[in-house]
């Protein structure tokens, strides 16, 4: 079925570029319509509209990476767990049973927001671990890891190579 006709249309500032990316959507953008202008000399062109359907998240936090480095202050290692989109909440992403090695052990774990970089919506989760031995290939389960919509990660394994690099402070 065609969308319902509409002349109530808002230009968006600085819209003039090849591409547009929308801010982050909620369902009550759902039938937010979109349509391009075209303009050039003594020509204007206007485009069909497009409706934007936006559905809810249902998809468990997926885990993009994990990569370690030793820690020069105590000798442990901490291994950094990438999501692909936000943490429920910082008890939840630092409950130590939602994570295990198949070896070493576990000690302690610190959730940090956008770890991706200042345009991400990835956040992620260092581990201290112990009896980490660089060079070594080990498996990281994750498990019970929820997102902001309470869509729980079931258990999952990646692996990465210990490092030998050692943070270091300046």
């Amino acid at each position: 079925k065609a969308p319902a006709a509409s002349t109530n249309f808002t230009d968006i500032a600085n819209a003039t570029a090849a591409s547009y990316a929308t801010p982050l959507m909620t369902i009550a953008d759902s039938g937010t319509q979109y349509r391009v202008q075209l303009t050039s000399i003594g020509v204007a062109v206007t485009s069909s509209t497009a409706v934007v359907t936006v559905v809810g998240d249902v998809a468990p936090p997926a885990v993009l990476f994990a990569g370690s480095l030793k820690n020069g202050n105590n000798n442990n290692t901490e291994v950094t767990v990438v999501f692909d989109e936000p943490l429920k909440d910082a008890a939840n992403a630092t409950t130590l049973a939602n994570y295990s090695l198949n070896s070493g052990a576990i000690t302690a774990a610190r959730y940090v927001t956008n770890s991706g970089g200042i345009n991400s919506r990835q956040s992620g989760v260092v581990l201290t671990a112990t009896g980490i031995t660089p060079g070594t290939t080990y498996t990281l389960t994750v498990k019970d890891v929820s997102d902001t919509k309470n869509n729980v990660r079931a258990a999952t394994n990646i692996q990465f190579t210990a490092s030998s690099y050692n943070w270091i402070c300046i």
